[in-house]
């Protein structure tokens, strides 16, 4: 009788489990196409946006519609991710503790999804702040607005997604071996990253200098002078910021030959 009891008990709370796990679908279900709703129905415009070409018109107020559908899809995505994270947890609670490795991997599948949408929306975003900065700058009529602005925007479209997977990658609870490597990898990124930032400012400063001594006129001698000396200081500039790269990275592989002896 005992047992039969037990098993009753056990059976009321898997169907319990199970109907809260639905439930949460549901929600997250209504949750999405709500999002899918408001997207296309409450922020649609009657125009065209420019932004399907990588372009947006800040004058016509237009880019704030098309920077939400451009982030609507990994917000979509973050929603079924906890979504499913609560809904397999609830299912997982009426599991025996022998189930106890699943619930550990789903914990990690959990993080892993979240630094994925994580990414992915941040890139989005960066994408969205480029095209926009880039607008302005063929709106401006100052010279610098040309090349900072552009310059910003890149540099944008490229922080924003490693800044989460530098911040997001230690939540992923690794195991120590794994936890070097990513972190080695990390480290070569944003080496990485900070020398495309700095190829880019000399780049920009570069093309800035060159726009206001035309060499195409027919009085151009002092023009061209000036030419060549920029070019030979951004091939000087570029070769330190290569060289400093590449020690860097090679700083990351000794410093980690150096611990795995310790």
């Amino acid at each position: 009788m005992e047992r039969v009891l037990q098993w009753l008990a056990g059976e009321s709370l898997t169907r319990s489990s199970a109907a809260a796990a639905v439930a949460t679908m549901a929600l997250v279900l209504a949750a999405h196409l709500l999002l899918r709703w408001g997207v296309t129905r409450r922020w649609a415009t009657t125009d065209t946006i420019a932004g399907t070409s990588s372009t947006v018109r800040p004058q016509d107020r237009h880019w704030l519609p098309w920077a939400v559908r451009e982030v609507s899809p990994a917000v979509a995505l973050l929603i079924w991710i906890q979504g499913l994270y609560v809904a397999f947890g609830l299912l997982l609670s009426a599991a025996d503790p022998a189930a106890e490795g699943l619930r550990t991997g789903l914990g990690w599948a959990y993080r892993l999804g979240v630094l994925v949408a994580l990414v992915w929306a941040l890139a989005r975003i960066g994408r969205v702040a480029e095209a926009v900065l880039v607008s302005i700058s063929a709106q401006s009529h100052r010279s610098w607005d040309d090349f900072l602005l552009p310059f910003a925007g890149k540099a944008a479209r490229g922080g924003l997604p490693l800044l989460a997977v530098i911040l997001g990658a230690p939540t992923l609870s690794l195991s120590p071996a794994l936890a070097e490597i990513v972190r080695g990898a990390s480290s070569l990124l944003l080496i990485g990253f900070v020398a495309f930032v700095l190829y880019q400012a000399i780049d920009a400063a570069t093309a800035l200098v060159l726009s206001r001594h035309r060499i195409d006129v027919d009085d151009n001698l002092q023009a061209r002078a000036i030419y060549t000396q920029v070019v030979v200081l951004k091939k000087v500039a570029v070769t330190i910021v290569v060289i400093f790269t590449l020690a860097s990275m090679l700083m990351v592989f000794v410093r980690r030959h150096e611990d795995a002896h310790v």
